[in-house]
């Protein structure tokens, strides 16, 4: 957690001097609780007001945790799926303005792709 802090706060830094950059992260809240998680969620979603904000996770909960502390207007939940899987394990969670936010139709919630 402080790690991703100290991230955001360098990203937050380049930003005030004009260099916009995406936040990437892969299954970075997998030691958190489901309260830290929460927050996490939250600020990620506020952080992304100005930036395109991706979280990678093979979590199904942090989808729901993101679904329940993130507005639906500013999070498109996408749903990786490999050719040979029957079912997700692999979600992505878009938040902000980003090209792939403002592309998604966010009228439904889950969306799907094959990888």
């Amino acid at each position: 957690q402080l790690y991703l802090a100290l991230r955001l706060a360098a990203l937050d830094l380049r930003r005030a001097a004009g260099i916009d950059l995406p936040v990437i992260l892969d299954d970075v809240l997998m030691t958190s609780d489901d309260d830290r998680s929460g927050a996490i969620l939250e600020a990620l979603a506020d952080f992304a007001g100005e930036n395109q904000v991706l979280v990678f996770t093979h979590h199904r909960h942090m989808v729901e945790l993101a679904q329940r502390h993130v507005p639906a207007e500013n999070l498109a939940v996408i749903a990786l799926y490999h050719k040979l899987a029957a079912r997700s394990d692999r979600f992505l969670l878009s938040f902000g303005i980003g090209e792939l936010s403002r592309n998604i139709d966010t009228s439904a919630v889950t969306k799907s792709c094959v990888v």
